[in-house]
């Protein structure tokens, strides 16, 4: 089967999946996972995302592709050279926050401001 075939997945994919493979990082999503990722994020209008573990920002781009402009996405991940990748594709697009730190950090921090979240990708 080609089930890949049909994703017509983010612009930026191509450039992010170079980038990823250039610094050997092994654990970007794959495109059936960003697909998915990408029509949950479609459902939720004016919503707060929230990403566990944004990688090189594979995932990000496909949640990114899915939001409507109304909503935020918070992506937190405690490795700067992958991070890095995703701010340079990325980082362009006001809707989407960057956090290089400790994910249980952040999340207690998220939880001392009383911040809710709609949608968690936890991928770490």
């Amino acid at each position: 089967m080609f089930e890949t075939i049909h994703l017509l997945p983010p612009s930026v994919v191509k450039g992010i999946e170079e980038a990823t493979q250039a610094l050997r990082f092994t654990m970007a999503s794959d495109p059936l996972t960003g697909s998915l990722l990408r029509t949950l994020a479609t459902t939720k209008p004016a919503a707060m995302f929230l990403e566990l573990g944004t990688g090189t920002g594979m995932g990000t781009a496909w949640i990114l592709d899915g939001m409507d402009s109304s909503s935020r996405l918070l992506t937190v991940d405690n490795d700067e050279q992958a991070i890095a990748v995703a701010k340079r594709y990325l980082g362009h697009d006001r809707r989407v926050t960057f956090y290089t730190m400790d994910g249980a950090e952040f999340l207690q921090t998220l939880k001392d401001q009383g911040a809710t979240v709609d949608f968690i990708f936890a991928d770490t």
